[in-house]
């Protein structure tokens, strides 16, 4: 796994890509984990865009949502594992069924939208650091 990068604050951070074709989506997760969290992100709008960003940098973390034009956020997942298998990744939909979820790979995480700020929150901060909320 990437390391996370020291802040001067001395708090690692850690960068995460979040990929959603609605750009309200992206701003408010960028803002929400940004403050909530040592994390900087970089935004995608499409499965493409990501894929081409994740051969460019170093990323802790995907957090994609499911249903987008193009590839879904299910596809970019089995891609990006292939780039890096070790890369932690989340599924944020309001619209996926059981059997979508069951074709994921091991270990992604998946938040039904809507979520609250909580919850987007406690379940990035788990996947990447290993540990629960407080």
């Amino acid at each position: 796994m990437t390391k996370p990068v020291a802040s001067s604050a001395s708090t690692p951070r850690y960068r995460v890509l979040v990929v959603d074709d609605e750009p309200m989506i992206l701003e408010l997760v960028i803002v929400v984990l940004e403050n909530a969290l040592p994390v900087t992100c970089d935004t995608a709008a499409n499965a493409e865009d990501a894929l081409t960003r994740l051969q460019s940098y170093e990323y802790h973390a995907l957090l994609t949502d499911y249903n987008m034009s193009g590839a879904s956020g299910a596809e970019l997942v089995w891609s990006a594992r292939q780039l890096r298998p070790d890369l932690i990744c989340g599924l944020l939909s309001g619209v996926v069924g059981p059997d979508d979820l069951q074709k994921l790979p091991a270990n992604v995480f998946f938040l039904a939208k809507p979520f609250t700020v909580k919850a987007l929150v406690d379940e990035v901060r788990q996947a990447m650091t290993g540990q629960p909320s407080g």
